[in-house]
């Protein structure tokens, strides 16, 4: 009974270091495929291919994936031998707290991996809601490029958090997007921001020169709006004519 299942862990380990080697191995292969622009599937014959990832931040997510795989393979049979040869329930604790203990490590580097995979940088992830004031202090403290500005700008107006804005642009941020390719910028303001939103922009130096493509902004904002926002819109429209916007397109 101890060698079946002795044998069924160690068919159980090598099957996940092969599969954790073959997304290894997928994620090298994607890495030609961002490089060269490829467009690489994978498929087998009457089934749909599926494409490999073409860029970045998926073929980091993909080579995560495949050495948590075999990490987790190697760390279990690493346990696993270590608690074999442990005397005592003391010396098995041990083991067992150190285990979950470079588990829980484990797993905090992966889901900051993952974060700046996704956002660019941890500050960049701050600047959504999940962030507080002093989290984008720290971050500022510590140094952040004009292009993390930027982004950071971006995601304040995606999860409106108009009270991060004196932090950044007191750092340097501004609302002009400089680091955008010119045919991807946008004003800030376009979005679906609050009237608070509009308020600390404007406040903090908004205006139709310093904020690109936006010369239509009060006629884009008002033809978007529903009838039970017009005193929403009123208080916007107001603000942007204070810093220097028309309805004139």
């Amino acid at each position: 009974m101890v060698g079946s299942s002795s044998t069924e862990r160690g068919l159980f380990a090598t099957i996940c270091l092969m599969v954790g080697l073959a997304v290894l191995g997928i994620a090298a292969v994607s890495v030609f495929n961002v490089l060269f622009d490829l467009n690489l599937a994978l498929g087998t014959r009457g089934a749909s291919a599926t494409a490999l990832p073409s860029d970045w931040a998926s073929v980091a997510m993909l080579a995560a994936a495949g050495a948590l795989i075999v990490g987790l393979t190697f760390f279990g049979g690493a346990v696993a031998r270590a608690l074999a040869g442990s005397k005592g329930l003391g010396m098995r604790v041990l083991v067992v707290v150190g285990a979950l203990a470079l588990l829980v490590l484990g797993g905090i580097g992966l889901q900051r991996l993952a974060l700046t995979s996704t956002y660019g940088s941890m500050f960049v992830y701050y600047c959504t809601d999940e962030g507080d004031i002093q989290d984008v202090r720290d971050e500022l403290e510590a140094g952040v490029t004009p292009e993390e500005l930027d982004r950071c700008i971006s995601r304040t107006a995606q999860w409106n958090r108009h009270d991060l804005l004196p932090e950044i642009v007191a750092a340097g941020g501004n609302f002009e997007q400089a680091s955008v390719e010119e045919k991807f910028r946008r004003c800030v303001l376009s979005g679906d921001v609050s009237v608070q939103y509009v308020k600390a922009a404007v406040d903090l130096g908004a205006t139709p020169s310093t904020c690109p493509n936006a010369d239509d902004l009060i006629d884009t904002i008002v033809r978007r709006a529903n009838s039970d926002q017009d005193p929403e819109v009123a208080e916007k429209v107001a603000l942007l004519r204070r810093a220097g916007w028309s309805s004139e397109g």
